[in-house]
Parts: C-alpha cells; structure tokens; sequence
C-alpha cells in the first residue's frame, strides 16, 4: 500500500482530507481509485490504514479503517552534520540519514563550513519523501545551526545522552590526548551507562578545526569513534555512523 503524510492524524478521527499534494499524487500520479487502501502517517508515531474517496479532480479524503501506534527506534539518534557544499550530496545524505531511522538532522555552519545558504523547504520535501518511501512511522527534526548555538542547546543534556565525533586521528584536548574508539567499544561504554540519546557529530569537507573538536569533546560523555583507515567524504561518513548506531547496537 502507499504511504500519504496526513499532519492532522489523530485518533479521535473518522476520516482525514488529504492535501492537494498528497490528493494529486494519490490520484493523477498513482491513479487510486475509490476505496483504494492506503496508509497514512502522521510523522509523530500514528499511522493509519484507510481507503481514499475523491471528491473531485483535485480534493480528496481518506476513510480510517483502523490506527496503529509506533515507539521510536531506540537509542534517539541526532545527527549534526557540516554544511556539504554541494547541494546534491547534502541533500542525499539527509534522505539516506532519515531512511536509516535519524530522529533529528542539525545542518551545521561550522569553521570550515564553504555552503552558508540552504533551503530547508527543499530539504524537508525530501526527508518527508524518504520517511514515505521507507515506511517510516516518523520523520526527523531539520534545522540548520551554528555549532555554538547547537551546543548551547545540548548544555542541559542529561547523563542518558553521549556526545560521538567522528574522527579519524587522535585527538588532543585540555585534559590530554583522546584516543578515537572503535564502535563496539563505545557501544559497549554507552550500554553500560544506560545512555538513550547519541548526539552524533560528522564535519563538513575539512573537517571540524581543532578548537571545535575540543569544545565537542570537552561535553560529559563525549567519545571520539574511529571509522577506519579510509578516508570517507562527509556524506559517507554520516550514513556509516548512523547505521552503526541504528542497527548495530
């Protein structure tokens, strides 16, 4: 059955009209016919089988036939990655990110950072895309940030939450030098601490500079993770860690 975002879906609900967007694609791109079957999700853990009833040549509605609720992929993975300066990469890499099962994309303006402009919008339609296509039951938080800003806003993390830089050399900090990890020892660490949030950090080409890693590492329960010898581009990057974390922890 094909998936169709309905914001407004909630239980107490009969039924739900469809955008015109969804609305065109279900009936002038798919060609639905009436009381064709279909899912609809709300990006927040609900999604609904139902059957569409056209209104006319672009209004449409969809009949609930029955809910189910979805928990979210534990641990709740937040991704902060470096502004790519090609937009296409960027853009590949936040559906990638979501079909994986993200639950957060904070495009980062960092030191290095080339990419300063970027249209969220754009991005948004594609992440919604993905979380549809892969019969996701949420669609992940994107917003665009400084890194100091994102920081500030991590500073009332809890014990429950790890601080992951991806980072391919030893790094060296005020309390001496940090030695990159490798995943099953980190995960192992994480376990142990009962950890529920994994903020994840991946620079943009260059790479974050070395007062950045420091202030990354300088966060309780931060951990630098080593990926291996090969040097992997930053979209690359991204989706090894995050798969790391989503399916192989």
């Amino acid at each position: 059955m094909h998936t169709f975002f309905a914001a407004d879906l909630e239980k107490t609900l009969t039924e739900v009209q469809l955008s015109d967007e969804e609305a065109h694609h279900a009936l002038h791109v798919l060609r639905l016919k009436k009381a064709a079957e279909i899912v609809l999700m709300n990006g927040r853990g609900l999604k609904a089988k139902a059957r569409i009833e056209p209104l006319s040549k672009k209004k449409a509605t969809a009949r609930i036939i029955e809910f189910s609720d979805h928990d979210k992929p534990q641990p709740h993975i937040t991704l902060c990655l470096g502004l790519i300066k090609t937009r296409q990469r960027l853009e590949w890499a936040c559906e990638k990110l979501t079909e994986a099962g993200v639950g957060a994309i904070v495009l980062l303006d960092t030191e290095r950072t080339e990419r300063q402009k970027i249209r969220l919008d754009r991005l948004e339609g594609i992440v919604l895309s993905a979380a549809k296509q892969s019969l996701s039951a949420y669609i992940p938080q994107l917003s665009h940030s400084s890194l100091a800003a994102c920081m500030a806003a991590f500073a009332k993390e809890d014990e429950r939450t790890a601080f992951i830089l991806a980072h391919e050399k030893n790094v060296k900090t005020s309390q001496g030098e940090a030695r990159s990890l490798s995943f099953p020892a980190i995960r192992e660490k994480l376990q142990t601490k009962g950890v529920e949030h994994i903020i994840l950090f991946i620079g943009p080409e260059g790479g974050f500079s070395d007062k950045e890693v420091e202030h990354i590492l300088s966060q309780s329960n931060a951990l630098p993770l080593w990926l291996g010898s090969q040097r992997l581009r930053a979209e690359t990057a991204a989706i090894q860690t995050a798969g790391l974390f989503r399916f192989a922890w």
